[in-house]
């Protein structure tokens, strides 16, 4: 290998390994001036979303204090379940079962009684 691809291949290497910042959840679901806040830790979250009611299109469900989660998905009736994250990232399942894909993440964020649930990775 000569002097050059060897520099090359260094730096194809320390691009590769550089830390990328993650995008704001905000920016990535288009919220960034809509007067949106993130939900950053487990006492925001109980005092905003525990006892309320989530919805989106074919979803409606009840965050309940004590873990669990209900309601209706297309039609049928579930019961699930959700944890907050350390991280800042409510995950829940429509099953007993954070895995598998009846699961997801989210990023939590509110406005005045709205709340607004952006993808996020899973932990």
């Amino acid at each position: 290998m000569s002097r050059f691809e060897l520099i090359l291949l260094c730096l194809c290497l320390g691009a590769c390994s550089a830390d990328v910042p993650r995008p704001d959840p905000l920016t990535l679901a288009g919220l960034q001036n809509a007067g949106f806040a993130l939900i950053r830790d487990g006492a925001q979250f109980q005092e905003v979303v525990v006892g309320e009611a989530l919805a989106g299109e074919g979803y409606r469900a009840r965050v309940m204090p004590d873990g669990t989660l209900g309601g209706l998905y297309h039609g049928q009736s579930f019961r699930g379940i959700w944890i907050f994250t350390e991280d800042g990232r409510y995950c829940q399942s429509l099953t007993a079962d954070l895995r598998g894909p009846a699961s997801a993440c989210y990023w939590v964020a509110a406005r005045a009684g709205e709340i607004r649930l952006i993808p996020a990775p899973r932990p």
